[in-house]
């Protein structure tokens, strides 16, 4: 650290609370990996970056006694802050994207996850800041020569370049914001992210093609993982690499710490990252064909309706785990279920991270819709499918798109900017084609977020209506075996959301936890047939076209 050879003065800076994360979950930066807190595992590594003049941890002004033994003996300064730092209003769209540099909803960056104010903004301009490297205090592994090449590359283009981002994966490096440019965030209430979002009213290259992309190495950009410690899961793997790399966390490098992770790719986490619960099987009016509804399994194959106590059952089971996000969808009509805000409250007390609600809209109404707008819930996804009366009833089988157009516009109106994101769907087909664009347009603009979704066939189990296949060339194994579990109403659990009929049981909930049916003998066999590439073993898998996604 410490070099002079860039006239203008780079600082990086940390935000650190011992209590809660930039996530919103309880903070870690003050544990310990290999015997040194997360926090100065990380400073150790920024130190090692010649371009940074200085690095400094700002924190909760009452938490500096507790700051400063995490760092003591280390050239940092720390700066308490009386302006409380909130969790990034950003965070809901990366709940589902915390693995990847962008994804989300709208595109979100890991950058998104980080809070800014005006108080960080004016310290730093008393100490005469032109560039900020923001790095978050739990990014142990954060490469200094990925921070000295954003560094220059940032600098190469003079006062042009506002901000300078890398595609590496979470934890890996930072993002550069010249002073200027972090205030402006700061008084507009905004983020990096909504920058680099594609606007269709304002369009423009994408800027991973542009100068402010620091192109960092392939094989740091598609490495899968979440490189900061800061939830249970990722926590735990970087523990595990520091104790097979024997005390190289503090000097080694991006590329072998992701051929390292890379090794251990198809070696599924005590818990999976995504949960789909089925909380009951009345008719949910998606594209007409899709398999939802009682008819889908016939009558008596199991309860038709989830039980509260078995919901609480599910979301208790998921505590070890502080990143875990479910869907209550299914292949039922979820908001007809009376327990729907308590099962919402006990996923919430459970600590689950995000909460999706998938529905048809016909009964997002009434006190329904009041006590969804003030739940707790991160998601409303609403299927609606069509942009005009004629095209609904043709893909949905019924003259229902004013009720659902009606409630959705004034559900939109009840939701504060606390409570749940409303994102209307559209699934892709050969019929709803023609009006897609103008569904997007509308409902961006209306609500701030649109989803245009695939079609899906079931493998093969309903009417192919897709414009074209979407698969690669080359087929990979399915990273849904390591990510998302299914569950239906009955509590039997699946291999796959692509089972509605359930025909490839792997165990019931009531009998057995999550974590005993996520590393069932069945799952892991299913696994390793997706790594020996036999796909055609299994009959879902033969014929599946979602295995990409």
């Amino acid at each position: 650290m410490m070099s002079d050879a860039a006239e203008r003065k780079n600082v990086a800076i940390l935000y650190a609370d011992v209590e809660r994360s930039a996530l919103g979950i309880r903070s870690r930066v003050a544990e310990e990996i290999n015997g040194k807190t997360i926090l100065r595992r990380t400073v150790e590594r920024l130190q090692r970056a010649e371009q940074l003049r200085e690095i400094i941890v700002f924190c909760p002004e009452e938490q500096i006694r507790r700051i400063q033994p995490l760092v003591e003996g280390m050239d940092v300064e720390i700066i308490g802050l009386q302006e409380p730092v909130s969790t990034s209003p950003y965070v809901r769209r990366r709940k589902w994207g915390l693995n990847c540099w962008r994804g989300g909803i709208r595109e979100a960056t890991v950058f998104d996850e980080q809070s800014f104010t005006a108080e960080m903004v004016l310290r730093l301009r008393e100490r005469e800041v032109y560039t900020a490297v923001a790095v978050p205090a739990e990014a142990i592994l954060v490469d200094p020569q990925l921070i000295d090449g954003l560094i220059a590359h940032h600098h190469k283009n003079g006062s042009a370049m506002r901000f300078t981002f890398t595609q590496a994966a979470p934890g890996l490096a930072g993002c550069a914001y010249r002073l200027d440019l972090l205030h402006e965030l700061v008084q507009t209430y905004t983020s990096i992210g909504t920058l680099l979002y594609y606007d269709p009213d304002s369009p423009h290259m994408d800027y991973i093609m542009q100068e402010c992309n620091f192109r960092a190495a392939k094989e740091l950009c598609v490495s899968p993982w979440r490189y900061l410690a800061d939830t249970a899961r990722s926590f735990g793997h970087l523990n595990r690499l520091g104790e097979n790399l024997n005390g190289q966390l503090e000097s080694g490098q991006a590329g072998q710490f992701a051929a390292r992770m890379q090794e251990r790719i198809w070696e599924a986490d005590a818990l999976p990252r995504e949960l789909e619960i089925e909380i009951n099987r009345e008719p949910s009016l998606r594209i007409q064909g899709y398999p939802h509804g009682l008819g889908a399994r016939g009558e008596g194959q199991g309860a038709s309706r989830m039980g509260l106590a078995l919901f609480e059952k599910i979301v208790s089971d998921c505590m070890a785990f502080d990143d875990i996000c479910i869907t209550i969808g299914g292949f039922g009509e979820p908001l007809v279920h009376s327990d729907l805000p308590e099962m919402i409250e006990a996923a919430k007390r459970a600590g689950i991270l995000g909460i999706n609600i998938e529905t048809d809209g016909l009964a997002l109404e009434g006190e329904l819709a009041e006590a969804l707008a003030e739940s707790k819930a991160d998601v409303i996804s609403v299927y609606v499918d069509a942009n005009s009366r004629e095209l609904y009833e043709q893909v949905k089988g019924r003259d229902c798109f004013e009720q659902v157009e009606g409630n959705l516009e004034a559900f939109i109106d009840k939701v504060s900017d606390h409570g749940p994101m409303v994102i209307p769907h559209l699934v892709k087909t050969r019929e709803t084609m023609g009006e897609m664009e103008a569904f997007y347009g509308r409902w961006l603009d209306r609500c701030g977020a649109a989803v245009i979704v695939g079609y899906n066939d079931y493998a093969g189990q309903i009417k192919d209506k897709a414009i074209m296949d979407m698969c690669p060339p080359q087929r990979y194994p399915c990273s849904r075996l390591y990510r998302t579990l299914t569950i239906l109403a009955d509590g039997n659990a699946t291999i796959c959301s692509q089972d509605f009929t359930g025909q490839q049981i792997i165990g019931n909930i009531k009998e057995k936890s999550i974590s005993e049916l996520w590393q069932s003998e069945k799952m892991n066999q299913l696994r390793l047939t997706h790594q020996e590439k036999t796909f055609h073993t299994n009959a879902f898998c033969a014929k599946c076209k979602e295995w990409h996604r």
